[in-house]
């Protein structure tokens, strides 16, 4: 069931009151007054902390562009290889089976019955009838 408003306990924030900045005229701003000047360590911190990721981004960014190409061309390597290979197997299958039909029926009677005892043995071995 919901609280009245006045239960509520009010949520405090870990900040303390927001700094005031005046206001000035454009060009009568001191070189002084333009640079930051952090009223506390933490704010000194978090502004070292930003130019350093800043930095970082700059000087990696060459870098995560090169791999992203490098990575882009291996992939496109990879699919004309593949697609040269299948093209060539289905070539071959096709003379092989044209050539000695027999053969390849034989082949794959062979197959399927040896892959139907190998699925009788793994069954046997895995599920026990229970009683």
């Amino acid at each position: 069931m919901a609280q009245p408003m006045g239960k509520l306990e009010p949520i405090e924030t870990g900040r303390g009151p927001a700094k005031v900045v005046p206001l000035t005229g454009g060009s009568s701003i001191s070189p002084h007054e333009t640079q930051f000047q952090p009223t506390s360590r933490i704010e000194s911190l978090e502004d070292q902390l930003s130019r350093t990721v800043v930095h970082a981004m700059r000087s990696l960014r060459p870098k995560l562009d090169h791999a992203r190409v490098v990575t882009t061309e291996a992939c496109i390597y990879a699919i004309d290889q593949s697609r040269s290979i299948a093209k060539l197997v289905r070539k071959r299958a096709a003379e092989i089976k044209n050539e000695h039909p027999l053969e390849v029926l034989y082949g794959i009677t062979a197959g399927a019955f040896v892959l139907g005892v190998a699925i009788r043995i793994w069954r046997s071995s895995h599920y026990e009838p229970r009683s």
